[in-house]
């Protein structure tokens, strides 16, 4: 159909998969061939929507106080999900007028370990959730498999932005 659009993220991955099967059927493509002769649609990248205040609070408005520690968390320290939900309650140092967290490299997508701080409404939230914790216990992750405890707050967070009305792209 001439009037459907398609990505070109997909043109390109298909174009890979057929590359490959050619390759195994015994059929080699030279990479100056594909690109003297195709062209190939260039990727698109939006730039994210910043969230505003306003939107911030309509969103918090609809969190639980458990998930509030969590995205206020995020928030106020750049973390990542991947990052925030494996962390233990031994990566927090309370001992200083800010809530301090290291971030090991083993978490981060870049290996490189790291310190950073929370807000104090953070904080708050945060505190009686480590209060109680052990020490080795995750404090935002709901699973010790990573992706899973990811992907499950993920989830929990686009219901949040439809209950908020904040759900279209």
């Amino acid at each position: 159909n001439a009037q459907r659009q398609i990505a070109a993220s997909t043109i390109k991955h298909k174009f890979s998969q057929l590359k490959g099967f050619l390759y195994y059927m015994g059929i080699k493509i030279m990479k100056d061939d594909v690109r003297i002769n195709l062209s190939f649609p260039k990727i698109i990248k939006e730039e994210p929507h910043p969230l505003q205040l306003e939107e911030i609070r309509k969103i918090l408005e609809y969190t639980s106080g458990k998930k509030k520690g969590l995205y206020l968390s995020l928030l106020s320290s750049g973390m990542r999900i991947g990052e925030a939900v494996q962390l233990r309650k031994m990566d927090f140092d309370l001992s200083k007028e800010r809530v301090m967290i290291r971030i090991p490299a083993r978490m981060t997508k870049t290996r490189t370990g790291r310190t950073t701080f929370i807000s104090k409404e953070a904080a708050d939230f945060v505190r009686i959730k480590l209060r109680t914790l052990e020490d080795e216990e995750l404090v935002f992750g709901s699973s010790e498999i990573v992706e899973n405890a990811r992907m499950n707050e993920i989830v929990t967070f686009e219901r949040i932005l439809k209950k908020a009305g904040l759900d279209q792209k």
